[in-house]
């Protein structure tokens, strides 16, 4: 994966504070990304945004009482978490800090927050840093805070035709909610819908998230719904929610990673919860790719076991889940988001416990994909 992070977006039409549900979304949606997280809240009576982010985990990131400590309570608020693709993510931990989002940006008195899931590929972002206006300061090198500033320095009447203004022409991928200065809540989507992105009514108000497991300890939860290619949401702060198609549908182009890897196995992908998926993705692959009955089949945990399980459903034996054990007690942060090769491979020499029982065994390894090929390359040489 070159572009998982997770967006949210939160706001009560009843004036209650968001904040913690910002929070509660990003820390749901902390398989999507552990490079850094951060809310910004708008701020209705002083009309400013007020932002907290940090390198780290969530529950680091947002230890009890940090709302108070930063005077972070509002209506409004949006929130991310960071899987390093663009900017500097091979820099020092405090450089690091300036590529973290949200980012809050400012030009003639007027303010917008942003928060982005995706990737613009170098060759079109370097076009559009150059169509900033002169004097424009970034605080970073990441694409992300380029499109805010496109959004914000966009031509338009009011923030809907600047959205729309300064996302047109932008190629590559993105899954975006906004908070402006008016105290409104945009989520938008890209034309090739790589990214997803899910919009919710809540009992006093909406929420935008990059998964649906984002939304579940988020109370009043109901009319979920994964936006379409190249459609926009805009939702005010009186409570008018509307959906437009601003950008034409021309072809799909989803990722394959989020659903075999990426997601959350409670999210909904269609129809069907991630779990369901996996193990029908199982079945039909042992349909086209049988194995002889004294092969012993195991799935490498943990996304590996719900396709095992299919597997070997479909093929009437049983799979072996307990002979490899990834280890509970280590801290659940996933291997390919470690920013080294060396730091990788040192997680996953002590990331799984390998039955003695495999010996002598013909095995069969059912994983959910290749990201980088660790893992496997590090489970076979354990193994043999």
């Amino acid at each position: 994966p070159r572009d998982h992070c997770a967006v949210t977006g939160m706001i009560s039409f009843s004036g209650r504070d968001v904040s913690r549900d910002a929070i509660r979304s990003i820390y749901k949606q902390q398989n999507r990304g552990q490079g850094g997280s951060g809310i910004a809240v708008f701020d209705s009576f002083s009309g400013d945004f007020k932002l907290h982010k940090v390198v780290g985990l969530v529950s680091d990131v947002f230890p009890p009482n940090t709302v108070q400590k930063y005077s972070l309570s509002g209506s409004l608020s949006i929130g991310h978490d960071r899987y390093a693709t663009s900017g500097s993510k091979d820099k020092p931990e405090l450089e690091k800090v300036t590529c973290l989002q949200p980012y809050v940006v400012k030009h003639n008195r007027r303010s917008i927050a942003l928060a982005h899931n995706g990737n613009i590929p170098e060759r079109y972002l370097a076009e559009l840093r150059n169509r900033l206006l002169p004097g424009t300061k970034l605080q970073s090198d990441t694409d992300s805070e380029v499109i805010a500033w496109r959004i914000l320095q966009a031509e338009g009447e009011n923030w809907r035709e600047k959205i729309v203004n300064g996302l047109s022409g932008v190629k590559g991928a993105y899954s975006l909610v906004i908070a402006t200065d008016e105290g409104d809540l945009f989520g938008i989507k890209d034309p090739l819908g790589i990214r997803p992105l899910v919009f919710a009514r809540t009992s006093d108000g909406a929420a935008i998230v990059s998964e649906t497991h984002g939304l579940e300890d988020i109370k009043g939860v109901y009319d979920r719904r994964e936006l379409k290619n190249g459609e926009m949401v805009h939702i005010t702060s009186d409570g008018r929610i509307e959906f437009e198609q601003i950008f034409a549908n021309t072809r799909n182009a989803r990722c394959i990673v989020e659903p075999i890897y990426l997601r959350h196995p409670n999210s909904r992908e269609g129809d069907f919860e991630v779990s369901e998926v996996r193990y029908r993705m199982g079945k039909r692959l042992a349909r086209e790719f049988p194995v002889a009955e004294d092969v012993v089949v195991i799935g490498i945990p943990d996304s590996g076991l719900e396709i095992a399980k299919g597997y070997t459903d479909e093929l009437g034996r049983a799979s072996h889940s307990t002979l490899i054990i990834k280890d509970r007690y280590r801290d659940g942060i996933r291997s390919f988001i470690e920013e080294t090769h060396e730091a990788r491979l040192a997680m996953l020499k002590g990331k799984f416990s390998v039955s003695e029982r495999v010996a002598g065994m013909k095995i069969l390894l059912i994983d959910d994909s290749f990201i980088r090929g660790n893992t496997t390359s590090v489970l076979i040489e354990i193994l043999r």
